[in-house]
């Protein structure tokens, strides 16, 4: 005989059970987990062991050994999602375990019903991002307040989904309204595939509105680079450096200034040429700001 294939590793992912407020979502986990759990040559699984129809009665010894290690299986399962406040119930036997689970916190007070509903009646889409996540959140609720003897009616339902329109879906909501005749053709399926539709039209251009925007920012910033106090020192520095050598090359080459001056490509340096060199300086990206020397 093996042992079985599952083992309590998988079940760290799974919340622990807090009372009537998740136990819905904590049942569904736990039970996906008990269904996979098997063991060779066997047609009962840890589920089997634990919930829904009993498996039928056997006199095969080997059989009986592998219902026994799946319901301990099942109990492990089980106490690895209970918290600390819950775990000493006790129980050897894994049908009995899940049954008082159900029986204590299966059904949630009215209390836990009303505070499911009001978190549905204030929900909010999102205005910038695609509303199909915070949408099945809300279908879950009501799903949950269903199974609490609290259904919501449909039309009720997409009435609340409208609500939860964000700023500029306005006229969703108005055109949704304005094609129903009947307040039973206002359904949370139409309402629902209205809202996916006009967000997929709304998608692109949002997303190009973010990409101009963000390479505005880009272009402003490249261009105040240039407009910082130590940019606009630095330059001076830079144009005052190139006249000091200039003319230190005037003064070394004495009478061969004139081909100094062709190979470096500087204008003769008299007073005719500080107009041209002003006018070399204007052409130069970006500007220089330094005065011109004055003799």
């Amino acid at each position: 005989m093996s042992i079985p294939v599952n083992n309590l590793n998988s079940t760290k992912n799974i919340p622990h059970l807090a009372g009537p407020s998740n136990y819905q979502y904590w049942a569904i986990r736990v039970r996906s987990q008990l269904a996979l759990t098997t063991i060779n040559n066997s047609e009962v699984s840890a589920w089997g062991m634990t919930g829904g129809t009993p498996p039928p009665l056997t006199t095969d010894a080997d059989e009986i050994n592998r219902r026994n290690v799946l319901n301990t299986q099942a109990i492990a399962i089980i106490n690895a999602t209970l918290p600390d406040s819950m775990i000493l119930h006790g129980q050897t036997q894994a049908r009995i375990l899940w049954t008082n689970l159900e029986t204590t916190h299966g059904t949630p007070g009215p209390a836990a019903v009303y505070a499911a509903f009001v978190s549905a009646v204030n929900w909010q889409l999102p205005a910038d991002s695609d509303p199909a996540p915070k949408i099945s959140q809300l279908e879950t609720i009501f799903t949950s307040l269903a199974s609490s003897t609290a259904a919501v009616p449909d039309v009720l339902k997409a009435m609340i989904l409208l609500k939860s329109i964000p700023e500029g879906f306005e006229p969703v909501a108005q055109s949704i309204l304005a094609n129903r005749t009947a307040i039973t053709d206002l359904t949370w399926a139409r309402v629902r595939d209205a809202i996916q539709a006009a967000w997929s039209q709304r998608a692109p251009s949002s997303a190009n509105r973010a990409y101009r925007g963000n390479f505005q920012n880009r272009w402003n910033n490249q261009r105040n680079k240039g407009n910082t106090p130590q940019h606009n020192q630095q330059q001076p520095q830079q144009s005052g450096g190139k006249k000091k050598k200039y003319n230190n090359r005037n003064r070394q080459n004495g009478k061969g200034k004139g081909q100094a001056q062709a190979a470096i490509g500087y204008p003769a340096y008299d007073a005719s040429a500080a107009i041209g060199y002003a006018s070399l300086a204007d052409r130069i990206s970006p500007p220089i700001t330094t005065p011109i020397l004055r003799w």
